[in-house]
């Protein structure tokens, strides 16, 4: 689970890597969808501040 926004950058750069391994992942974020690059908008994405229910249904998905 990464936030969109890393100190300013983006973590695309960090989601690639994740991918390349074959590793979930899912965006936690303040931003609204159309704030994730058109390549990303598979990626599951949780609104700030992320709800529970919602979080522990996406990880189980995830996994």
């Amino acid at each position: 689970m990464l936030d969109l926004d890393l100190y300013g950058r983006p973590s695309y750069p960090v989601v690639d890597a994740l991918m390349a391994d074959d590793m979930p992942v899912l965006f936690k974020t303040g931003f609204s969808k159309h704030a994730v690059e058109l390549r990303y908008q598979n990626v599951p994405r949780l609104q700030k501040p992320v709800d529970q229910v919602a979080l522990l249904a996406a990880l189980t998905k995830a996994s």
